[in-house]
């Protein structure tokens, strides 16, 4: 700690230098791709660590040296941070809940606490401080599902936003933090009741495996390898979509749905506050290592993608999601509604104290090379790459098929949410194929291309509420009410949890229909070992057959979702399996006379 006869505060104060000094290398780090992610998170979090305990320790020699109160919630808010920097590299829940135990220790003791119920003497610094913590705390909590926190994080955020501005009417330095209230404000509003009433991480209590969980493994036994959901890249770009900082509503359910639930019942919270932090044991799996991109060129994202594919273990196998228009669209977007990436970002991360964050760019890593670039050049210069919305800057921000199958060498999932999703279809199947003669599995799911024609207000590519195809992938039942005009006011809990039994009867026996003997091809036989992918596919299952027979759209094949290498015939939408899942739904809300069953 220094020298023993130096004084507390000066030991103090070099403690202070040290961890900030460590925390913005370990902040500098990509995201993605080094294998010194552990040791510079160790690094980064020890030396809090003991000047969290030593201002313990020398706490009232401090106080008379002239330590202000804020400066210790700064360094509670710092172990935080890490611990949530940590969970963005490595999707460990263990750090996401060690975060929000420093985050409720500082609301609690109320470290950022001003004076503005007592004096107009308002330090505004501090006041910046509180709002910063309060949205980087709703954050950790969004991502915890804790809901009652966010509605009560945001109230606080608002309220202490409005009363900044009537205390300081001169200082217009608050731009960020207005925009910041709106996104959580759409955000919030957007992301409909329905999404409350169960989490959309996987819930092995409530998520039970499929009757046919025993055979599918005894399937994989067999199989070359025994593939595990180990990464995914997730990536969403609308024009005006909502979002609140890199989560748009589909990454965020996406990224929710690909999560194990860090749920009581199966992690033990040890007792004590920041002081005895986080989550001791837990017996559940790894989660996969999710990564978010928002507004990245296609260079940054191909990085991504290229150093996480690197980094995939032999029994692997790597989910993208690409939610996104079309390239014309750039086109016609004005640039006002091109901002930088920074957004409002930069006033809940930060490089070094307090100041704001350059957003990440992992554009120094390696991008293989694609030779096969002319394979399907008809993709380019049509309108028929998906628009990333890095930055107007044409080609550069958008991602074609030709662009993906370099990553077809590794096991490779694909899900393609977008009105031009048939043009991976044709760009990237018949090499897919090939790879997959090889022993290289990649499969893949597309949305339909076109909105589905107006019914109860709702149009089925986008809405308000984000795609309902990535919400039928994440929370089925909830699509189905959206798509039927459902209101959640008419549905209490009881009656939700008794849909979801029969949703989930449902899923069990396309389960055993995947699992007749000689059904499946060597693609979704690796895939179906995976419980996360498993329940992707089998909502993809449910989603075709909604869409398939309901009325609107029951005869028109571009409404319908497609996947590839093609599931048995079993599953198809007018198999009897199929038909008696939605009907049994149908009945159960009365909407039968929506559908077109045979």
């Amino acid at each position: 700690m220094g020298p023993p006869n130096l004084p507390p505060h000066e030991i103090y104060w070099n403690l202070v230098k040290k961890a900030d000094k460590n925390f913005i290398t370990f902040k500098q780090l990509p995201i993605c791709g080094s294998n010194l992610q552990k040791h510079y998170f160790q690094k980064a979090l020890d030396p809090y660590t003991k000047l969290w305990k030593f201002q313990k320790d020398c706490r009232s020699e401090l106080v008379e040296a002239g330590v202000k109160r804020w400066e210790v919630g700064d360094i509670a808010s710092r172990i935080a941070q890490i611990y949530h920097e940590n969970y963005e590299r490595s999707s460990d829940p263990r750090s996401l809940n060690d975060s929000f135990l420093f985050f409720e220790a500082i609301l609690t003791r109320e470290y950022f606490k001003g004076g503005l119920s007592t004096s107009h003497s308002l330090d505004l610094v501090l006041v910046k401080k509180q709002m910063r913590f309060l949205a980087r705390f709703l954050i950790v909590c969004l991502l915890l599902n804790r809901r009652v926190f966010v509605d009560d994080l945001y109230k606080r955020l608002r309220s202490q936003l409005d009363e900044c501005k009537l205390f300081f009417p001169q200082d217009t330095d608050f731009k960020e933090y207005e925009q910041l209230v709106r996104e959580i404000n759409r955000f919030l509003r957007a992301d409909t009741p329905f999404m409350n009433l169960r989490s959309l991480r996987y819930t092995p209590v409530l998520d039970s495996r499929p009757d046919s969980e025993e055979y599918v493994a005894s399937l994989e036994a067999g199989a070359e390898k025994g593939l595990r959901l180990r990464g995914a890249i997730l990536s969403s770009y609308h024009h005006n979509e909502v979002k609140f900082t890199e989560f748009t509503l589909d990454t965020f359910r996406m990224h929710q749905c690909l999560e194990w639930e860090p749920s009581g019942s199966f992690y033990r919270v040890s007792t004590g506050g920041p002081d005895v932090p986080g989550i001791v044991g837990s017996n559940l799996p790894a989660n996969s290592r999710n990564i978010v991109l928002y507004r990245r060129s296609s260079a940054q994202f191909l990085a991504v993608l290229a150093t996480v594919c690197e980094d995939l273990p032999s029994d692997g196998i790597l989910l993208v999601y690409l939610s996104a228009g079309k390239s014309s669209e750039a086109s016609t977007v004005p640039a006002a509604h091109v901002p930088g990436n920074i957004q409002s970002l930069s006033i809940i991360a930060d490089m070094s104290l307090d100041s704001p964050i350059r957003s990440r760019n992992d554009s120094d890593a390696p991008v293989p090379h694609s030779s096969s670039r002319n394979v399907d050049d008809q993709d380019f210069g049509n309108g028929k790459g998906l628009w990333l919305g890095a930055g107007g800057n044409g080609d550069r921000d958008c991602i074609y098929p030709s662009d993906l199958i370099p990553f077809t060498r590794w096991p490779f999932f694909l899900i393609v949410d977008s009105d031009v999703s048939d043009m991976f279809k044709a760009g990237i199947l018949t090499l897919a194929v090939q790879r997959t003669e090889n022993g290289k599995i990649t499969a893949i799911l597309l949305s339909p291309r076109p909105a589905l024609p107006s019914v109860h207000g709702v149009d089925f590519a986008r809405t308000r509420s984000g795609s309902q195809f990535t919400m039928f992938l994440t929370a089925p039942l909830q699509a189905f009410c959206s798509l039927l005009g459902i209101s959640s006011q008419n549905i209490d809990r009881d009656m939700y949890n008794e849909a979801e039994d029969h949703l989930s009867l449902s899923m069990n026996e396309w389960g055993r229909n995947l699992a007749v003997p000689g059904s499946l091809g060597p693609v979704w036989t690796e895939v179906l070992g995976d419980p996360f992918l498993r329940r992707i596919v089998l909502r993809f299952l449910f989603c075709r057959a909604v869409i398939a027979l309901y009325t609107p759209t029951s005869n028109t094949e571009e409404y319908i979702p497609q996947c590839l290498p093609p599931l048995p015939d079993s599953v198809l939408p007018r198999s009897p399996t199929s038909q008696s899942a939605v009907r049994r739904l149908a009945n159960f809300f009365g909407v039968v006379n929506s559908f077109s069953f045979s």
